[in-house]
């Protein structure tokens, strides 16, 4: 007999793919110093597209390399390794 409870179960554990990008935004905005909006970032696969203006945009890849590690350190699940 199939019960559906458990594989209902199966999904009770999943994040809202907005909490990662809120905390995605959090640390930009602490490493970088600059705000980004939620509808300019999207996550594809390992890949984190902006949509921030031309500064915006400089000044996280100055602080690429740490902005990376700390995503990774935050949400270990979520493996980015480009930010474009």
């Amino acid at each position: 007999m199939f019960n559906l409870s458990s594989l209902l179960e199966k999904f009770k554990y999943l994040k809202d793919p907005k909490e990662n990008k809120t905390i995605v935004i959090r640390i930009v905005s602490e490493i970088a110093g600059v705000t980004i909006i939620e509808r300019e970032i999207s996550m594809q696969k390992n890949t984190i597209y902006l949509g921030a203006s031309a500064l915006a945009k400089s000044r996280i890849f100055m602080n690429k390399e740490s902005i990376l590690q700390k995503i990774t350190e935050e949400l270990p699940d979520l493996y980015i390794k480009e930010i474009i």
